[in-house]
């Protein structure tokens, strides 16, 4: 059973022995032995998300015919609380050699250890009394999903105290009054920080990254029933080296989850973009994204995107180097390039090749130890010069070339993604725009230059496409309307109102004049 691509050589699906990467077969092993396993890892998987406190682990399992003395004695062992030998007791009992019996009961306190730790973080942040902890009885999932809700409504939250703070710099109000809004920005950030922490959960969470083996099966086998379209090596057949050991689950949200396989090749499964692939084909020579191996696409996906076409589908791919850029400053150096520099550097080059990422935000772009950005999650990029522009302009304050005009079913918030962050120096590019004195530009494109000079530069050189647009006959207020136009919108869009002025050509032509000499 060892080896590459495990495939039963009994032909029968013996119940997670071999998605956990076991040495040895489950049928093989014996009755005894066969027994305790198939009562633990179906219960277990049963239950995938929820953490089950040790008397509602007890009744389960006397619900499935084990003695109420074996039950109690096997959900301390799933629990540990000083008591953990338990289970290798029973086991021995039941003819299991010691060391597979201690393997078997370290096997499940393993699994469920990370997630107690997880439930503790979520408890938290949520700020959860004692009567509550117990009404919500340690159910992860449940716990997530409302972790989930509270980051969005501070995520709201935290929008409209910056728009707030913007404003007041606008209207040049007291640094006493922007400083309080500014302070209460940060705590909130802090917050939001904290909640995404507790949802992702421990690094070591074992039982995550086991259970993504089996739901890796599963999707495969789901989505295989129907006829696939691939994208990509059409010889290439290592999905199924998810399901065994060295594969290390990455990360999960709404749209599906990512796994990392034992040779270093990435699985994404769920719900992906009709030309994500297609998109990364095309950057494939720009060391900007990871490198496509192999798509499979069929039906309608799950969730919607007015952007982009969502499918059901799995993309193998390279694994991209480096780590996020996170909560880090905008001036850390990493071998001697800021943070800040390696987003702009990464940025221009993708808008130069006429494609918005549409989701650009820190944890979706890496920088290695050489201080080199490069993007994961190409699940809503555009191929597209006008849409690149929009991502390109919306990093921008509009108001020193007027007002923008109401286009329906767009999106007019800029690109939201890059002013969110502290570590793209957003702040400081906004201070930039919003200033009213050609004294108070310098002084703010100052502060700028010494934390990014690239950021520097691309806002700098954006007067000057300013002024191209204008060459191409738009007014003020119809290049307003352009960069507050948004990310993330129809393609339809782009073919109406100011937009429907330029051609692709043109919109590329801008797009290279404002990051000249980037």
């Amino acid at each position: 059973m060892n080896g590459g691509r495990k495939r039963c050589s009994i032909g029968k699906n013996c119940g997670g022995t071999c998605i956990n990467g076991g040495d040895k077969c489950q049928l093989e092993m014996g009755a005894s032995i066969a027994n305790v396993l198939g009562m633990l890892l179906d219960h277990v998987q049963s239950r995938r998300e929820v953490s089950l406190d040790r008397e509602e682990h007890a009744k389960a399992l006397k619900s499935m015919g084990v003695s109420s003395e074996k039950a109690k004695d096997m959900a301390k062992a799933a629990h540990p609380s000083g008591e953990n030998g338990s289970l290798t007791t029973i086991a021995k009992d039941m003819g299991v050699g010691t060391k597979t019996a201690k393997a078997i009961a370290k096997s499940e306190r393993d699994r469920l250890q990370p997630q107690k730790g997880q439930i503790a973080q979520l408890e938290s942040v949520l700020g959860l009394g004692t009567q509550t902890r117990k009404e919500v009885g340690g159910d992860r999932s449940a716990l997530i999903e409302e972790a989930k809700n509270l980051k969005s409504r501070k995520l709201s939250e935290y929008d409209k105290i910056e728009k707030l703070e913007m404003k007041l710099k606008r209207d040049q109000a007291e640094t006493e009054q922007i400083q309080v809004v500014k302070d209460k920005g940060e705590k909130l950030w802090k917050e939001i920080l904290e909640i995404d922490k507790a949802i992702k959960g421990p690094a070591s969470a074992t039982g995550n990254t086991r259970w993504a083996r089996g739901d890796a099966r599963d999707f495969d086998f789901d989505l295989t029933k129907n006829k696939l379209t691939r994208e990509g090596d059409k010889k290439f057949f290592g999905w199924d080296d998810s399901y065994g050991s060295g594969t290390n689950k990455l990360g999960e949200g709404s749209y599906g989850a990512v796994v990392k396989n034992k040779d270093g090749t990435v699985i994404k499964r769920g719900d992906i973009s009709i030309n994500e692939a297609k998109i990364m084909k095309q950057l494939e020579d720009k060391d900007l994204v990871p490198k496509l191996i192999a798509a499979d696409i069929n039906g309608k996906g799950q969730n919607s995107s007015e952007a982009v076409d969502i499918r059901r589908g799995r993309i193998a791919m390279g694994l991209v180097p480096g780590e996020p850029i996170g909560d880090s400053q905008p001036d850390k150096k990493i071998n001697g390039i800021s943070v800040a520099d390696a987003y702009w550097k990464a940025r221009a080059e993708l808008h130069r090749n006429g494609v918005a990422h549409n989701d650009m935000h820190i944890e979706n772009v890496l920088v290695d130890d050489n201080g080199k950005g490069r993007f994961v999650d190409m699940g809503l990029a555009q191929s597209s010069p006008k849409a690149a522009l929009a991502e390109a302009f919306g990093a921008f304050n509009y108001n020193r070339y007027g007002t923008p005009t109401h286009q329906p079913g767009v999106r007019e918030e800029g690109d939201f993604q890059v002013k969110r962050f502290k570590g793209t120096a957003a702040h400081l590019i906004d201070r930039v725009d919003s200033s009213r004195t050609l004294e108070g530009r310098r002084d703010a494109m100052k502060e700028l230059y010494q934390v990014s000079p690239v950021a520097a530069r691309i806002t700098s050189n954006k007067d000057r496409a300013v002024r191209q647009l204008q060459s191409m006959g738009l007014d003020k207020n119809e290049i307003a309307t352009i960069m507050d136009h948004g990310i993330r919108n129809r393609m339809t869009t782009y073919s109406a109102g100011p937009w429907a002025k330029l051609s692709d050509e043109q919109a590329q032509i801008v797009i290279n004049t404002l990051y000249k000499g980037v």
